[in-house]
């Protein structure tokens, strides 16, 4: 996977000012509190970017290439989740606890995954 093609594009919210001063974000994704998050941030997003990538090449140094080809997207969604979730740009550009917060972010995926397939099953069986 190359850095240059994780690019954050249009996932970023824009901000704009109204008229009472009060930030609004056009485009944001659900969950985006506004509070610390700005256009400013995207060398820092890039930053945490290219070390997602990093960690994703140590963890799967022979990844097929199907897997190959999907992690621009993958990367840039893990990306965006840990923005979303961070209290602080501080606790967001955090190398020190990356890995463990990219390994609490696949166990919270396979959670939701494994329910969802349980409500599937649910809903199957139902139908009998």
């Amino acid at each position: 996977l190359d850095d240059s093609n994780t690019s954050l594009g249009e996932s970023t919210a824009t901000a704009s000012t109204d008229s009472g001063g009060a930030n609004n974000y056009k485009n944001a994704p659900p969950g985006f509190n506004g509070t610390w998050r700005s256009e400013s941030d995207m060398a820092e997003r890039k930053i945490i970017l290219k070390e997602i990538v990093r960690s994703v090449h140590r963890r799967r140094p022979n990844a097929p290439e199907t897997l190959k080809k999907q992690l621009p997207m993958m990367v840039k969604k893990m990306e965006e989740a840990l923005y979303k979730s961070a209290p602080s740009m501080e606790f967001y550009a955090d190398l020190s606890t990356l890995e463990h917060r990219l390994e609490e972010l696949a166990h919270k995926v396979q959670e939701q995954a494994a329910a969802m397939r349980k409500r599937q099953i649910q809903q199957f069986q139902s139908r009998r």
